[in-house]
């Protein structure tokens, strides 16, 4: 969210430099997000163990999927708060919806079953699809609004 009002800066700069910079913050979150969330998923059975007691070691698990989540909403506010700086707010509220209803599905049938690990994994399947909906969408408004390149000497004609 703090980032939003350079995305507002950026939308002024052209829909390409937007695009890139969102490219640029995204890779930016992928290098560091993706080490450090495979570091929680292979320490925290050991730091859950060693702080909460064998008791509790069975939420390592869940709290790895969360926090993996949570560096997927890092990306989905790259991509959805460029759309918000770019008037684009129903796009992303047709993105969330069918993603409320996936999830709300999804809670229903895995909850009784999964428990706290269908919970979580619902969780990171919701906030990847808002991922996957919000760049398509991204993507597709930065090709909608950059100009195509116009050869110096006028538009080549047609043969």
């Amino acid at each position: 969210m703090l980032l939003y009002p350079r995305f507002v800066e950026w939308r002024k700069l052209g829909a390409g430099v937007m695009w890139r910079k969102q490219l640029l913050l995204s890779g930016i979150f992928l290098a560091l997000g993706v080490p450090l969330c495979l570091g929680v998923f292979l320490l925290s059975p050991l730091m859950f163990r060693l702080l909460y007691g064998p008791d509790y070691a069975g939420a390592a698990i869940p709290f790895a999927i969360l926090f993996t989540s949570k560096v997927v909403v890092l990306l989905n506010g790259v991509y959805s708060y460029g759309l918000w700086a770019q008037s684009e707010d129903r796009k992303v509220f047709w993105v969330m919806l069918p993603t409320a209803i996936i999830s709300f599905v999804c809670n229903l049938l895995l909850l009784p079953r999964y428990g706290m690990f269908g919970a979580c994994s619902v969780n990171l399947l919701s906030e990847i699809l808002v991922l996957v909906g919000c760049f398509v969408l991204a993507r597709r408004h930065m090709k909608q609004n950059t100009p195509v390149a116009v050869p110096p000497d006028g538009p080549t004609p047609a043969i």
